[in-house]
């Protein structure tokens, strides 16, 4: 599954999610995009989730309506550095097998 990494998720997360290819919004060139037109423009270029810290993504757009998947990471997803990768290795298989990818 093509993956995109919000503007507010470290791009150190990607090498993380195996078996995926990850993107960020600032490789993608749309940095400063609204939700709107990021989730828009996700649908053209056929990225079917994106993985962002944004609480209120979910409830500002109909999601159904471009047909992709929003993961939000909580506040510890920021402690990169002190976890490493055991606490998103198991973070990401939480998100593999409660949303079945």
């Amino acid at each position: 599954m093509r993956l995109l990494l919000d503007e507010n998720v470290t791009r150190k997360l990607a090498p993380l999610l195996t078996g995926h290819t990850a993107v960020t919004v600032q490789q993608m060139g749309w940095a400063g995009k609204s939700n709107g037109e990021l989730l828009g423009a996700m649908t053209k270029v056929g990225i079917g989730m994106v993985i962002t810290m944004d609480r209120n993504l979910q409830f500002q757009l109909p999601l159904e309506k471009y047909g992709v998947k929003v993961v939000v990471l909580g506040a510890k997803a920021t402690a990169l550095k002190r976890y490493g990768r055991l606490w998103f290795h198991s973070s990401v298989t939480w998100m593999r097998k409660s949303m079945n990818w």
